[in-house]
């Protein structure tokens, strides 16, 4: 499994996080993911004039309570500080 950000042609700067062949991804590790890769990514889009949208979809990572907990009290400030939608 591989988790990646881009936008159109732009690439986020992780070029991928693997996940061993096998292994799951839980939540926390999700949450790490997205808060060390993702938020920064957004920031930048945000500095070349773009307005990302932020989506997901129903994978039990991207709902799980934990998840969703984080990023409506977490990362919300940073992703509505940056003018992101999601």
């Amino acid at each position: 499994m591989m988790w990646a950000c881009f936008a159109g042609e732009l690439k986020g700067t992780c070029n991928g996080v693997m996940v061993e062949e096998g292994g799951w991804v839980n939540a926390e590790a999700y949450i790490r993911t997205i808060d060390f890769y993702l938020l920064d990514f957004l920031a930048e889009l945000r500095e070349k004039g773009l307005r990302p949208i932020f989506m997901q979809d129903n994978a039990k990572v991207h709902t799980a309570e934990i998840t969703t907990q984080w990023i409506l009290f977490s990362a919300s400030t940073s992703l509505l500080s940056s003018g992101v939608a999601f």
